[in-house]
């Protein structure tokens, strides 16, 4: 939460900053008619915006819930409309840990998890913002999926166990085994 109260306050302080200029124009121009309104609809504008913030952000932090299991993370959140998402471990292709500049100062992290079936849209499956303990529960979530897709024969194989070396060797050793199937495919 403390990293949009910051937020809000920065934005206030730029719309105060943006009305104050406005306020000295008003002494400039003589007719000031139209800059005292435009001081006035800003300033009423950034203040209630200030204010709802530091209402509503704790309502919507307190709502937000998050549950790993051994098949599934699942995500509530909302105050006015409530929302659980379920997002399979199986499905999980990605996860970024994402820390911004106030992230940082304060101490906090985001993990957003990408998914195969969510490739097409833009951004993350899921998002779990304000995590203080961000590197720990990344490295759970990272643990379960694992446990559920375990490595491929040749992705846990060290570099020099590899049967092959060179991308050549790779692709005739693809030819041939593509060669098999063709020939058990036809004496079928």
């Amino acid at each position: 939460m403390t990293k949009y109260y910051v937020s809000s306050i920065i934005v206030f302080l730029a719309i105060i900053i943006f009305s104050a200029t406005f306020f000295v124009l008003m002494f400039i121009v003589e007719d000031s008619l139209q800059l005292r309104i435009i001081v006035y609809v800003t300033s009423g504008i950034s203040v209630t915006g200030l204010g709802c913030s530091f209402i509503i952000f704790p309502f919507y932090y307190r709502s937000i819930h998050y549950v790993l299991t051994d098949k599934e993370m699942i995500v509530y959140r909302g105050f006015i409309q409530k929302i659980m998402k379920v997002v399979p471990l199986r499905a999980i292709t990605n996860i970024a840990v994402i820390r911004g500049p106030f992230d940082r100062i304060i101490g906090i992290g985001r993990i957003q998890i990408h998914t195969a079936g969510f490739s097409t849209k833009q951004g993350p499956e899921e998002k779990i913002d304000g995590l203080i303990q961000y590197q720990e529960i990344y490295e759970k979530l990272n643990q379960k999926i694992k446990q559920l897709r375990p490595m491929t024969p040749l992705a846990s194989l060290e570099e020099e166990d590899l049967p092959f070396k060179e991308p050549a060797d790779i692709n005739n050793a693809i030819l041939s085994e593509l060669r098999e199937i063709k020939e058990i495919l036809k004496n079928k």
